[in-house]
């Protein structure tokens, strides 16, 4: 009996090491593919260039170079080998100046057998100071899940503080938390994502400032009887601007009724743009001409804009709007702008007289914060310019404030019931 044990023991240890050897040969052989495929997908973007590879039996090294907008980052990898998965931690590499500044930043990625990873990224702290600017930064955390392919995943991340000051300014952001899924099906990238910012805030020279509180981003994609529809919704819970308070925002979109064939065709002549540039240094802007020039061929078909809200309030007044826009299919391949023609639509807004005199106080805070001026006056001035835009047909008077009202339909414009040709 303990001879056949003993002899159990000894396959299991000879499978382990065998399993353990071939792991370790097939994660060398992953992390060179998976290099070649960041530079596939984001080709021009960024470029992470392998620089060694140390394989061990149970434990490999290796240090990589990413290039970002012309930044250069070197980063070292420590690879430990299971059979059931593969644990990497990646900092950067030492004596660089980000590891002098970074020292505590770490990245933690799990790989299992099937290719799906999961990584961590933790920064409890940071303090930062070269004299004049002081950066602090407190408990960031980021976790992201990938499928094999890099197509299809999950993004959570959280940053409870970021404060950074300078001799008469302070910029301080608190409570971020970002949650964003993503995928890719049949060549149509889909996704659902939700940023929160608990506070924003920002001062200068003991003037009044801006503070944000409650700000909250959130988009989805939806995937309908082939075309795609995507929406975004950005709401705020108040906002201080130049001793100014505005509160209950909100500002909702959508885009509808983008051909999913075209979105696929777009999809792989961009695909096949990076794959051309792999390699090559090209300018950012020139990259972004051409990307734009490929996705404009969206358009093609028609696309819907709507504005289902818009809305904002203060202590005395509020501010709503809403509108629908309809662009025609164009073509843009002679690099011609659309004509009025194809556009159809409406757009209706709102608000009242003090929520007009608090706007026009903030922007004239904005042209000149070091200035100290009379509310009294900038009320009047503010009535005057209501006042103008009346006279212009721009706005048109209701009860309590000034109202737009615009349509458009083949070139046929209406505003505030006055018809005009565009």
């Amino acid at each position: 009996m303990r001879k056949i044990l003993s002899g159990l023991m000894i396959l299991m240890l000879v499978v382990l090491f065998a399993t353990t050897y071939l792991c370790s040969s097939k994660t060398e052989q992953v992390f060179k593919a998976q290099v070649e495929e960041l530079n596939n997908i984001y080709a021009g973007l960024l470029q992470v260039e392998l620089l060694d590879y140390q394989r061990g039996l149970f434990v490999s090294k290796a240090k990589t170079q990413l290039t970002l907008q012309q930044q250069v980052f070197p980063l070292q990898h420590q690879i430990r080998h299971f059979p059931w998965k593969v644990s990497m931690l990646t900092v950067f590499g030492e004596g660089s100046e980000q590891a002098t500044i970074m020292e505590k930043l770490q990245l933690h990625t799990d790989v299992t057998l099937d290719g799906n990873s999961q990584t961590h990224l933790v920064w409890p702290e940071v303090k930062f100071t070269d004299g004049k600017v002081e950066l602090q930064l407190q408990g960031l955390r980021l976790d992201c899940r990938l499928d094999g392919e890099l197509s299809a995943g999950e993004i959570v991340a959280r940053l409870d503080g970021l404060d950074i000051s300078e001799p008469g300014a302070r910029f301080a952001i608190s409570g971020i938390k970002l949650k964003s899924q993503f995928f890719d099906l049949q060549g149509v990238p889909r996704g659902a994502g939700e940023l929160m910012v608990g506070r924003l805030a920002g001062q200068a020279d003991g003037r009044p400032g801006f503070e944000l509180k409650d700000l909250t981003y959130r988009a989805d994609s939806r995937l309908e009887q082939e075309t795609l529809s995507s929406s975004l919704e950005l709401l705020l819970g108040e906002l201080k601007l130049g001793g100014e308070t505005f509160t209950d925002g909100r500002l909702q979109l959508k885009v509808g009724e983008l051909d999913v064939a075209t979105i696929r065709q777009v999809q792989a002549s961009v695909r096949q743009l990076q794959a051309e540039l792999i390699g090559q240094q090209i300018d950012p802007l020139i990259l972004q001409l051409q990307l734009l020039g490929l996705y404009s061929r969206l358009l093609e078909k028609g696309v819907t804009l709507s504005l289902p809200q818009l809305a904002l309030r203060t202590a005395e007044g509020r501010l709503q709007g809403s509108g629908r826009l309809t662009l025609q299919g164009i073509d843009l391949t002679g690099g011609s702008l659309p004509a009025f023609e194809q556009l159809t639509g409406s757009f209706q807004f709102e608000l009242d007289k003090p929520v007009f005199a608090a706007g026009f106080r903030a922007w004239n805070y904005l042209q000149n914060p070091q200035r100290k001026n009379n509310a009294t006056v900038l009320d009047e001035l503010a009535g005057q310019l209501a006042g103008g835009l009346v006279q212009k047909g721009i706005f048109s008077r209701n009860d309590g404030g000034y109202r737009l009202d615009f349509s458009i339909d083949r070139g046929e414009a209406v505003l505030n019931g006055n018809r005009f040709r565009l």
